[in-house]
């Protein structure tokens, strides 16, 4: 093609876009979109990204963008650091559909399916140690259950006293390999060595236990990959298998924490959607049992929770490079190009969403193609369903057992971009009361 490059939004000297990029990374790129279109280029530091956003980029995306974008290069620096083949968004075509096959029923909401007493108790376990009056940050509270679950979930267990090990491995890793927000040398530190370390000794022990304690044909996400075959007809390899025992915690440590920590603080800013949520959650919980349907029966729960996906994306951004080069709305796109595919950005059209900054739980089903919290094409989220489910079960066990408010009520949250969107480290929750058990 000879169409001209996309244009390049302004910015700073310098640092270019980079401070914007660096806070609420989806609202500024839909800016930039109402004045250059659906694909434009931003500068970060030394970085030059190629914006792709709107109902035409995700349309795109969804139907052909997987032949002419690759996020090989974006996520191959988790398999180097790892000394892994199977960190899967890093794989494309048949060798990533054949690990996507092999592995989705492990990362489905069925898999779950008959736990939801287990998956509680581990709730209602880290809730017992909060006290009546008790100042809580919410963000690591979150992480801190949701990782139990996801890791009693797929794993068979809990991180326990590695908690803030696979963090701390976690967060490095964003930092350096994915978000390059911080430099290489940090790999190399005492201190990130040990979490990685003792992180990757985790593994081995979950390894050696699920191999010493086969579970059944439905097991769980080790067991599957303890039985697996790799693309290449071989057993996977050790660091493989670490590799997935990894992903087991690190599948929500980030991304479906904060998107429960995004849809609390929109419960307690808006009390009266609160009491109906709550109502809702007590006649629940009146039931001997309840089943993924149940809980999707909750609709003013439900709602917040999609609402919150809608506000507050914590997977906005589809990282790609380009393998070839191609034309998109009247610009050329090159090959080799740094491609941030933002399938979130329509969340914030008035086209789409009326009102978009406004928090209403009565919105319609959205259009095809303009919701998609969890990323479009081969690569959508396959934890999607699973987290679906860990998110609205950590919500109401809490929401039944515990009175909570914001602390101080008046506080107006400011999302933070890295390493994925989150409400940070300012938002907490006080304890008021103990309500059901």
């Amino acid at each position: 093609t000879d169409a001209p490059l996309p244009p390049l939004a302004p910015g700073l000297p310098l640092l270019g876009n980079a401070i914007q990029m660096g806070g609420d990374t989806v609202r500024f790129l839909a800016g930039m979109y109402q004045q250059l279109g659906p694909v434009f280029r931003v500068r970060a530091l030394t970085r030059e990204l190629v914006i792709l956003g709107g109902l035409d980029a995700n349309r795109f995306m969804a139907q052909a963008g997987d032949s002419v974008l690759s996020g090989s290069e974006f996520f191959g620096g988790l398999n180097d650091e790892l000394d892994s083949t199977l960190v899967f968004p890093a794989l494309d075509g048949d060798e990533h559909r054949y690990y996507r096959k092999l592995f989705r029923p492990s990362y489905s909401r069925d898999a779950v399916a008959g736990r939801f007493d287990e998956l509680m108790a581990l709730t209602r376990r880290r809730m017992a140690t909060f006290a009546v009056g008790e100042r809580i940050q919410a963000v690591p509270t979150m992480q801190q259950i949701i990782t139990d679950q996801l890791g009693y979930a797929l794993a068979g267990s809990v991180s326990g006293e590695y908690f803030d090990d696979l963090r701390g491995t976690l967060s490095t890793l964003i930092a350096t390999k994915l978000m390059k927000s911080a430099p290489e040398f940090m790999l190399r530190l005492p201190n990130y060595r040990r979490k990685r370390e003792r992180s990757q000794a985790f593994m081995r022990q979950l390894l050696e236990l699920h191999r010493a304690h086969p579970h059944a044909e439905n097991g769980d996400l080790i067991d599957a990959a303890l039985r697996a075959t790799g693309y290449d007809g071989q057993p996977l390899s050790i660091k493989d298998l670490e590799a997935i025992g990894f992903g087991a915690f690190f599948a929500g440590m980030d991304t479906a924490a904060h998107t429960t920590s995004f849809t609390l603080y929109l419960l307690l800013k808006h009390p009266a959607i609160m009491r109906q949520a709550v109502a809702e959650i007590d006649d629940l919980f009146a039931q001997e049992a309840f089943t993924f349907r149940d809980l999707r029966h909750m609709k003013t729960l439900h709602a917040d929770v999609i609402e919150g996906m809608r506000l507050y994306p914590v997977a906005p951004i589809m990282p790609r490079h380009a393998t070839q080069t191609f034309e998109f709305g009247g610009y050329r796109v090159q090959q080799g190009a740094h491609i941030m595919m933002v399938t979130a950005l329509t969340h914030y059209l008035p086209e789409h969403f009326p009102n978009p900054e406004t928090f209403d739980i009565t919105r319609p089903t959205p259009a095809p193609f303009t919701f998609a919290p969890f990323g479009l094409g081969a690569h959508t989220c396959m934890g999607a369903g699973l987290a679906d489910v860990l998110i609205m079960l950590t919500l109401a066990t809490l929401l039944h057992r515990l009175a909570i408010a914001l602390d101080p009520p008046d506080f107006e949250m400011e999302v933070i971009g890295v390493p994925v969107p989150n409400p940070g480290p300012k938002f907490h929750i006080r304890v008021t009361g103990v309500r059901g058990v």
